[in-house]
């Protein structure tokens, strides 16, 4: 709390400064901006003048600054015209996969690119490649020892990111680098002092643990000789887990809950077996930041080098457990949600995936931040309605392995299948009245036994290539049903884009300020 604060305080009392905000120089012909509102509220600065006199303020306070520092960013962003970023000169800048995330800092002076293998530090107003971690795997995806750099969030001097190690390792890692660490080109992620500070990983439980789970083994076979699933085969992965994607700091729907979290999004193998509806769910872990940055008997939030991907066994105690779990009812996603974004003025938590595979759905969801999610039995096939008597059986005996046995009677009964905390999605479509409980009756999901009166999804369709790079800048001072974003544009190019989201629907702009 204490370090969040002073990053908020710092930045706000940098752009009052003079009473002018910070420039940026822009290597655009742009012409006059459009008008923009006041940068910092009256209330905001107050509660900054009392902090600056050595005065505390509140949890709630403190996410209001952090609410005001990125309405900044817009600001920054309008009144000095920074509608592209990218790395075309520098391409790849040593990744050997694709862009998979970017994300800013609290005063757009740097962008973070993640290309797979490598985190890039890019000067905003240059372009100029300054600083970047390299050799996180000898290569990508289906190449032994291969990672997977992928989405990014900025938060307090330090850029997060999911890191999948699928094979040889099979373990799943937060990795942390601190900013001002990163001070040259091509630092070699295996070639540093073991006490460096650049860069360390917290190996997630949750995710390496569901990964490897078989399932249940009298179902599925073809383990490999660890008694592990084998890799995108149907043969196991708990909640069809291919590993982590998206990453974003926030908070837990519902307004209750004042810790701050990572939030973690499951990749979602599609399966081609058309008998499991354990991939329908969008699984959210939460771990809490105040445990990653525990200063007490912190035994996983090490340093990090690529060996420790690379090595199968795993110390307990380098692990670390969430707080929460998070089911967010999509239909299959294939590959779950690449990018997901806590946005601090609603709460709201948006998740960007790939096109949905049931049919369920579009490829981008927004959970309500203002509603507590619903604890209730979690659909894991049990009530499916597959007219295949053999079929069915098969199905609900998936779900059965995840249910609890409470009187080792060897039937599940409904009260023993699993619960779960399931999000509440916000309506998307401009039009609840279509998916209504009055309109929608009796019908189910596909085939899975779940009712769409029971469980509403709504979705819209992303912008550009939110699925490999989206970073939420802030509200639109001006206009409280927009926001703004810096959207991938392709493999190098980031753009700036107006979200416009009311009862009328969802609707993207590209941002052009044209010579």
């Amino acid at each position: 709390m204490k370090s969040r604060t002073k990053r908020v305080v710092s930045l706000l009392m940098t752009m009052m400064m003079a009473g002018a905000i910070p420039s940026v120089t822009v290597p655009v012909q742009v012409v006059e901006a459009a008008k923009t509102k006041e940068t910092v509220k009256d209330a905001e600065t107050s509660k900054t003048a009392e902090t600056e006199k050595g005065g505390k303020i509140t949890e709630e306070q403190a996410n209001m600054l952090l609410a005001g520092a990125g309405t900044s960013l817009v600001e920054i962003a309008l009144e000095n015209h920074i509608q592209d970023v990218n790395t075309n000169n520098y391409g790849l800048c040593g990744g050997t996969g694709h862009l998979q995330g970017i994300c800013v800092d609290d005063e757009l002076k740097y962008m973070y690119f993640s290309y797979t293998t490598t985190l890039a530090k890019v000067d905003i107003a240059t372009g100029e490649l300054v600083a970047s971690v390299t050799n996180f795997g000898p290569g990508s995806f289906n190449v032994e020892g291969g990672a997977h750099l992928g989405c990014l969030d900025y938060y307090d001097g330090r850029v997060y990111a999911s890191l999948e190690y699928k094979q040889p390792g099979k373990k799943f890692f937060l990795a942390i680098f601190d900013t001002d660490e990163m001070t040259e080109v091509g630092m070699d992620v295996n070639n540093m002092p073991e006490d460096q500070k650049v860069v360390s990983g917290v190996l997630l439980s949750e995710p390496t643990q569901d990964f490897r789970d078989p399932v249940n083994t009298e179902t599925f076979i073809g383990q490999d000789e660890h008694g592990h699933a084998t890799n995108e085969a149907n043969n196991g992965h708990r909640f069809a887990c291919s590993g982590i994607d998206g990453v974003t700091m926030g908070k837990w729907p519902g307004g209750n809950d004042d810790e701050i979290y990572m939030i973690v999004a499951y990749g979602v193998y599609e399966f081609t077996n058309v008998n499991r509806y354990d991939n329908t769910y969008n699984v959210l872990q939460f771990y809490k930041l105040s445990d990653i940055l525990s200063e007490e008997n912190n035994t996983w939030n090490i340093p990090f080098n690529g060996q420790r991907g690379l090595e199968l066994e795993i110390n307990d105690s380098e692990m670390l457990n969430s707080a929460k779990t998070l089911y967010v009812y999509t239909g299959n996603t294939s590959y779950g949600a690449q990018n997901i974004e806590y946005e601090w003025d609603t709460g709201d938590i948006v998740l960007y995936t790939y096109d949905n595979k049931d049919g369920f759905g579009g490829s981008m969801y927004v959970v309500d931040g203002s509603k507590e999610p619903e604890n209730k039995t979690l659909e894991l096939g049990q009530s499916n309605t597959l007219e295949d008597k053999a079929m069915q059986t098969y199905a609900k005996s998936i779900a059965d392995s995840y249910a609890n046995d409470a009187n080792e009677n060897g039937v599940i009964d409904a009260d023993e299948y699993m619960k779960g905390d399931v999000a509440v999605l916000k309506c998307l479509c401009g039009d609840p009245e279509s998916h209504n409980a009055d309109a929608v009756g009796d019908a189910e999901w596909g085939t899975t036994g779940v009712k769409k009166a029971d469980q509403p999804i709504c979705s819209s369709i992303h912008p550009a290539s939110a699925t490999t790079g989206i970073s939420w800048l802030g509200p639109d001072s001006s206009d409280e049903d927009s926001d703004y974003f810096f959207v991938a544009n392709g493999d190098y190019s980031v753009g700036l884009y107006r979200r416009t989201m009311n009862e009328e629907g969802v609707s993207f702009q590209q941002v052009k300020f044209w010579a």
